[in-house]
């Protein structure tokens, strides 16, 4: 006979306390604001000078920076290695960018060729790859899809990024405070 009053945890509960970890709201309405800057950056880079738009979204490119570092703060708080092994961690990532950089990578060649550019193989190959900002020969930067240039230096980062994250100091929320504290300081000085 089981004891009704105590409670056993079920799996409702565990996911529960997993999605509070896992999910960071207030971080993520800022990816919002970082990525509609880096868009109005662009938008007023390529249509021209907008009275108010333009001064206002200047920073733009920072906009990537920011949407970088806190994208690496998310995901170093909500990693676990124990509960997602790094070829798992891997795999989902690909999986969640990949398929789109396909479409958008074949648009940009399509477009490329419409407008009488050649694009190399070895360049949409790169792109295909999301190796091509590895390389410094602006024919492979720019051959396929150069707005995936971020991409590309994502790719870096989630391939280091299981292997960071096994170094002791960053597996405690303190020892990651401490690093972010003492990288906050460097980048000031």
């Amino acid at each position: 006979m089981r004891d009704s009053s105590v409670r056993q945890p079920t799996a409702t509960a565990d996911r529960s306390s997993l999605a509070g970890r896992d999910r960071l709201p207030s971080l993520t309405g800022l990816r919002f604001w970082a990525a509609l800057i880096v868009v109005l950056y662009h938008l007023s880079r390529q249509v021209g000078e907008i009275p108010g738009l333009s001064e206002a979204t200047w920073y733009g490119r920072s906009g990537v920076t920011f949407f970088f570092v806190l994208s690496g703060f998310v995901l170093a708080w909500t990693y676990d290695g124990q509960r997602v092994p790094a070829k798992v961690f891997l795999w989902r990532r690909f999986a969640r960018i990949w398929p789109l950089l396909v479409v958008t990578s074949a648009a940009s060649v399509a477009v490329w060729i419409a407008i009488g550019k050649e694009v190399t193989t070895k360049a949409v190959v790169a792109t295909l790859l999301m190796v091509h900002a590895w390389f410094p020969d602006a024919e492979i930067q720019k051959g396929a899809n150069p707005a995936a240039w971020s991409l590309s230096d994502e790719a870096w980062f989630y391939l280091i990024f299981p292997l960071l994250m096994l170094l002791p100091l960053l597996r405690s929320g303190r020892g990651r405070f401490w690093v972010a504290v003492t990288m906050t300081v460097a980048l000031v000085g």
